[in-house]
């Protein structure tokens, strides 16, 4: 891995939690707003960082995680954002869209952290709706002037967020319309058509599995270095049949 991109380990803690506000982002994306005492030695240094969220079965005798990116964390106050991407079925969805003040929700870690040294010449983001939260934080930590281009896809217009960066983001939105989510090849055609620059690349990419890893084959064979590519399959559907063009 390059030096410029290390890996360190967190103390694995579970955390007992109480929601404390609900907020609509979007059509599609919720933010729980979470709190407790449990938080006090709470850590999330890295923007991809994934924390497992557990939900109980239907008989509640059995737990589930599920990894989420914390989005936003506020020491002074013990308050965690969790953004929910609210598909149309699965008990996270469940959960989430039921979620009212005062429920309770158990989290566990982050167990590490992937940290990124800021010092490239370019970087390339890329995300669909899942990794919007990682892609938030990434935006937001990339310093003044930095040269991002970043490809994000979403349903429709509606489904946009606000990004905070100070950072020079060229930002580009993909529309797929209907077509289900991970289907499309919006976001591996918008990095085909995406020019390598040529000074040091930072590559970070949060998709669905299979595009995921199209994307990255894409980028190798124009020859890119895998050891300053983030590439992670934030969601898999073994539905999706991408086209192998």
């Amino acid at each position: 891995m390059s030096d410029l991109i290390t890996r360190v380990s967190l103390p694995l803690k579970r955390r007992q939690l109480t929601v404390k506000a609900v907020t609509d982002l979007t059509p599609s994306l919720r933010r729980i707003t979470l709190t407790g005492d449990d938080l006090t030695d709470f850590h999330s240094p890295g923007a991809d960082d994934h924390i497992k969220v557990f939900f109980a079965s239907a008989d509640g005798d059995d737990l589930t995680g599920r990894d989420y990116t914390p989005r936003a964390f506020r020491p002074d106050v013990l308050e965690l954002d969790l953004d929910f991407v609210l598909h149309e079925h699965g008990m996270a969805t469940t959960w989430a869209r039921n979620a009212d003040i005062g429920d309770e929700l158990l989290i566990g870690g982050p167990r590490g952290s992937t940290l990124v040294k800021y010092e490239f010449d370019e970087y390339l983001l890329v995300a669909d709706d899942a990794a919007l939260p990682a892609l938030a934080r990434r935006l937001e930590e990339l310093p003044a002037g930095a040269k991002v281009t970043a490809l994000v896809e979403v349903q429709s217009a509606a489904h946009q967020l606000l990004l905070s960066s100070d950072a020079a983001v060229q930002l580009r939105w993909l529309h797929r319309g209907e077509a289900a989510a991970g289907t499309t090849t919006l976001l591996r055609d918008a990095v085909r058509e995406w020019q390598i620059p040529s000074g040091t690349v930072f590559v970070w990419v949060g998709a669905e599995r299979k595009a995921a890893l199209g994307i990255k084959k894409e980028l190798l064979a124009r020859g890119l270095d895998a050891e300053t590519m983030r590439v992670t399959a934030y969601w898999t559907d073994d539905r999706v049949v991408l086209s192998p063009s």
